[in-house]
């Protein structure tokens, strides 16, 4: 009789570790898959940081505090700062500038006369008065009868010379020491120039002062002095 050896039958022993191997694989293989999973790390929550905005400041309105007559023009001037310059050759700017100061001026128009031609006058709070045209130097003639006007807003506005000099200043020194062709005289009263501007064959022109025994009574511009001019 022929028998046909299984390969149980020839290696018993390896067999059943074979068995033994298979087995512990598919339990650890189970027991793998009830394992918990491994922790993950959760990310740091990052601080919130709150954005102020700052509240903006409100700027301080700028303020004019003087007008200052200079030789050829008229200064509007803030806290020693020039805001604008009016030209003494252009009378609708300065009326414009003026009003924007003061508020709206009383006018006036007036014919022609022997001396002057027809013109019209513009007059701020019986302080300022300005006439256009005149005759013979520059577009118009400026002149300042107040130390001081309050303004649109409320405030005091200085009216001033190009020097500072005001109505009611003592400039008795002051012409007694100018060159003699800078002012003129007429029994107490006295034309003196602060500021030169407009120069021409047989008198000098610029802002003057009207003094009555040396003391300011008015200032303006332009104002020609030992002119000869008859008006």
């Amino acid at each position: 009789m022929i028998y046909r050896l299984l390969p149980a039958d020839l290696y018993p022993e390896r067999m059943t570790r074979l068995v033994l191997a298979s087995a512990s694989a598919l339990l650890l293989a189970a027991l793998a898959g009830c394992a918990p999973a491994a922790p993950v790390d959760e990310p740091t929550p990052e601080p919130t940081v709150a954005v102020v905005t700052p509240t903006p400041t409100a700027e301080a309105p700028t303020v004019v505090d003087a007008i200052v007559l200079r030789a050829e023009s008229i200064e509007i001037v803030s806290e020693g700062q020039v805001l604008d310059e009016l030209s003494a050759l252009d009378v609708e700017q300065t009326v414009d500038g003026l009003t924007d100061v003061f508020g709206e001026p009383d006018y006036e128009a007036f014919p022609a006369s022997e001396c002057s031609l027809e013109f019209e006058r513009w007059i701020w709070l019986d302080g300022i008065r300005l006439d256009a045209p005149t005759t013979g130097i520059g577009v118009f003639s400026l002149r300042l009868f107040a130390e001081s006007l309050t303004g649109a807003e409320g405030q005091t506005v200085a009216l001033q010379g190009p020097g500072g000099e005001q109505v009611g200043d003592d400039l008795s020194a002051f012409i007694a020491s100018s060159n003699p062709s800078y002012v003129e005289t007429y029994e107490s009263s006295d034309i003196v120039l602060l500021e030169i501007g407009w120069l021409d064959s047989g008198y000098t022109a610029g802002v003057a002062a009207f003094a009555d025994s040396g003391i300011v009574q008015n200032m303006g511009l332009p104002i020609a002095v030992n002119s000869n001019i008859d008006c």
